[in-house]
């Protein structure tokens, strides 16, 4: 999980807004993905304890 959300973290960096719709798609889909990201280790440490 760490290395998926260090790649996402990079990606969203990396991605230049702009005016652009596909641009701005492809950054609110990295987004949801790192929220859902975030979710699943909070629900892994939960369960772990």
């Amino acid at each position: 999980m760490t290395v998926a959300e260090g790649e996402l973290t990079v990606a969203m960096a990396e991605l230049v807004v702009t005016e652009r719709a596909e641009k701005q798609i492809v950054g609110e889909r990295l987004r949801n993905a790192m929220a859902e990201l975030n979710a699943a280790r909070d629900e892994l440490s939960q369960l772990m304890r």
